[in-house]
């Protein structure tokens, strides 16, 4: 196997290496296992993706943070998704050999389970949206790049799997700092946000809120991030 991890965020990154990387670069984290910073959104994802099949991989994991769509998930949740929904409400026809394996075998500090992820253009930031989104479409949890990342697994003839912790409950709303805060990359610029909070302090306590949540979701990845070689041991059946 020759590993692919498609990560948006440098927070996120952080799970997996100290090394500072720039949106696109790819790095490697062992002679089998190559990551690249994405960056936010589907677009964004889906180069990725590419980028790492045309540097050599033959498997592609989805790694990083999701929302919480059920209230039975909670911050540090570590979901193993079987089934894929785009934002269209469309299912991804995803082979569940890898997930399956994976849910068996990874050990994380809270939960691991299988689940339904759906695929959103923006982020879903009030709690009343995440009840609907639910309702809708079943979904447990929700991201901005998987469901692309597997649309080119698929293309491709690959292996894909996502590895998603919960950074934010279905009850939790995202701070509208977060928002306020984001460049055309998706990324928090800090100016920004400090902008944001000096006109609006009472904000601060949401973001320590969601900073927890946070905290949380990291533990849960910096563990699995520890049984790369299990995730790298699976062998898929069609091989």
């Amino acid at each position: 196997m020759i590993l692919g991890i498609i990560v948006a965020l440098p927070e996120e990154l952080s799970s997996l290496t100290n090394a500072k990387i720039k949106k696109g670069q790819i790095h490697s984290l062992a002679d089998n296992i190559s990551v690249i910073r994405s960056g936010t959104g589907s677009e964004n994802a889906s180069h990725a993706a590419q980028e790492l099949i045309t540097h050599g991989v033959d498997h592609l994991i989805s790694w990083g943070c999701a929302g919480a769509l059920s209230k039975q998930l909670k911050p540090g949740h570590l979901i193993i998704p079987t089934q894929l929904v785009d934002h269209q409400n469309a299912l991804i026809n995803l082979h569940t050999s890898w997930p399956e394996y994976l849910c068996r075998t990874l050990t994380a500090p809270k939960t691991i389970s299988s689940g339904k992820l759906l695929e959103s253009k923006q982020l879903v930031s009030h709690w009343r949206n995440k009840e609907h989104l639910h309702k809708t479409t079943h979904a447990d949890l929700v991201d901005m790049e998987s469901v692309a990342i597997a649309r080119i697994a698929q293309l491709n003839d690959i292996p894909f799997v996502a590895i998603r912790a919960i950074a934010d409950s279905a009850t939790m709303n995202l701070p509208k700092a977060i928002s306020h805060s984001l460049d055309d990359q998706g990324e928090v610029q800090l100016n920004n946000l400090l902008k944001y909070l000096a006109t609006h302090p009472n904000e601060i306590l949401e973001l320590i809120k969601l900073g927890l949540s946070f905290h949380f979701a990291k533990k849960s990845l910096c563990h699995v991030a520890d049984q790369l070689d299990i995730i790298t041991a699976f062998h898929s059946p069609d091989n």
